[in-house]
C-alpha cells in the first residue's frame, strides 16, 4: 500500500495524529528500532511537551522542516 505524504496531509489534523500515534505505538512495540534508554528519552520530550506546549512548532513550521529535509536542506 503506497501512501503519500499528500494524502497524509489531506486527512484533518485529529486524523493524522492518530495515524502518527499509531505508527509510533507500532514502532515502540516492535523491539527492533528504539533501546529502552531511547524510548525513555522520548516519552519525557512528549511529557516536556505535554507541560509546555509553546516549546513546539506550528504545523507550518513542521512541515517546512519535512520539506526542506526531503529536499535536502537544513533550515
Amino acid at each position: 500500500m503506497d501512501i503519500s505524504i499528500n494524502d497524509i496531509r489531506k486527512l484533518p489534523a485529529s486524523a493524522q495524529l492518530e495515524l502518527a500515534d499509531q505508527i509510533w505505538e507500532g514502532l515502540l512495540h516492535s523491539g527492533h528500532l528504539l533501546t529502552d534508554e531511547q524510548i525513555s528519552e522520548t516519552r519525557r520530550r512528549a511529557k516536556e511537551l505535554d507541560d509546555d506546549p509553546s516549546i513546539g512548532l506550528s504545523e507550518e513550521q513542521m512541515w517546512t522542516k519535512v520539506d526542506e529535509m526531503r529536499n535536502g536542506r537544513k533550515s
